[in-house]
């Protein structure tokens, strides 16, 4: 089967995550929050009580413990961080680790 891939750019506030969001769902495909991938970096960074100065620690623990995305029924966006087992998009959208996955990602 062929995958296809869809990145949309453009300035802040300009609905592109709206836009992605109801392409992903009018389609069938995933949506691929990025933000979000950096949430579940920084909620496996915490389950080991890393910080941001500690990336080599963090790319190797990100090798054992891949973040998938999936979707739910209802065509939302779930992030797994595998090796958990469980579903943790709650998880990683609480708001101290959005300041923190901040950090993650300028590393």
């Amino acid at each position: 089967m062929k995958t296809i891939q869809i990145a949309i750019d453009g300035p802040a506030s300009s609905g592109k995550s709206t836009v992605a969001k109801i392409v992903a769902k009018d389609f069938g495909y995933t949506y691929l929050d990025t933000g979000a991938m950096y949430r579940a970096a920084t909620y496996i960074a915490l389950k080991h009580q890393l910080d941001a100065g500690n990336v080599d620690q963090l790319l190797e623990l990100l090798n054992q413990h891949p973040i998938r995305f999936g979707r739910s029924e209802t065509g939302e966006q779930l992030v797994f961080v595998h090796t958990y087992y469980k579903d943790t998009t709650g998880l990683v959208f609480l708001c101290f680790q959005g300041v923190i996955s901040d950090r993650v990602a300028g590393s």
